[in-house]
């Protein structure tokens, strides 16, 4: 066949698919502002973002770049040039949003995204916007690179949840150990010793107690004292430390105050509290002043819930 014939004929071919390639490049360019119109009314539908990366990828050529996307970056960069705290980098954030919204499909633009967002703590953030990378460009030269780097991001947002659990479960403990603390004042009772019962009280001030013993009773009668001795402690979990103290109205302290160390520990359950204390007496008495001075001893005494 002569070559001008087949010239003819091959541009003629062209002029007549030419209306349908160009109604359909029009196509896609008109469902991708249809999908950028969508996800910019949903900017957290990740499925559509993703969506719209992947349906970019097959126009050709490229769509054009908005010149909304170029201003939004240059505004973030510069945010994040200037920024030097938290604050500052959520503030570059914000730009870069506003430009990966206006040009979804731009790799640069989820690269940018997501080292202000790493630099502003927002490391979930961060991961979906590197993986958004990769969507938009699988073969980019620095792939080993990012994935290495999600993989970093994923460690330091494991570290920065466990963190505020730990600090809700240590206030969880805080609490439960404040009520059980709570939970001891009111009266108490000796173990009943061949009919005789002494009754006490136990005040509580946040993880501090006071026990005064304020009766003593035998079959059935009971004598007030004049709550002339307490015990005082900090609770540590179930141990008590602290300081018994008989004060100076005792007849045989002559006007002294006595004060010895305290230890003691409490029951699980929260109804038996166990004393270990060093208690003076009178060595001697003569109508009921002292005679010879007094003696220490060791005591240790349970206290019950009645």
């Amino acid at each position: 066949m002569h070559p001008k014939r087949i010239l003819i004929i091959l541009l003629a071919s062209f002029f007549a698919s030419a209306p349908g390639l160009l109604a359909n490049a029009q196509s896609a360019g008109q469902q991708l502002n249809n999908y950028v119109d969508e996800l910019q009314k949903n900017p957290g539908d990740a499925a559509l973002r993703e969506k719209l990366i992947k349906f970019a990828r097959t126009i050709k050529p490229m769509p054009l770049i908005p010149e909304a996307f170029e201003r939004y970056m240059a505004r973030g960069k510069a945010a994040f040039e200037m920024a030097k705290n938290s604050e500052g980098f959520a503030s570059a954030v914000a730009e870069f949003e506003k430009g990966v919204d206006a040009a979804p499909w731009i790799t640069a633009g989820y690269y940018n995204l997501g080292q202000a967002q790493e630099s502003a703590g927002q490391f979930a953030q961060a991961i979906r916007s590197f993986k958004f990378y990769l969507v938009a460009n699988p073969s980019v030269s620095d792939a080993r690179t990012v994935k290495n780097r999600i993989y970093g991001l994923e460690y330091k947002l494991e570290q920065a949840t466990r963190a505020p659990q730990a600090a809700v479960d240590a206030q969880g403990k805080a609490q439960q150990e404040a009520a059980f603390v709570q939970s001891l004042a009111g009266a108490w009772r000796s173990p009943d010793v061949r009919g005789w019962v002494n009754r006490f009280l136990v005040k509580v001030n946040g993880k501090s107690t006071e026990i005064f013993e304020t009766e003593s009773c035998h079959a059935g009668s009971c004598d007030p004292l004049g709550q002339n001795q307490v015990w005082r402690a900090d609770v540590n979990g179930l141990t008590l430390n602290g300081t018994y103290t008989i004060d100076q109205t005792a007849a045989f302290l002559n006007g002294a105050a006595f004060t010895r160390p305290f230890t003691g520990s409490i029951s699980p359950d929260g109804r038996r509290i166990h004393m270990e204390f060093v208690q003076v007496a009178p060595t001697g008495v003569a109508g009921d002043r002292l005679a010879r001075g007094w003696m220490e001893h060791t005591v240790s005494q349970d206290i019950e819930r009645p």
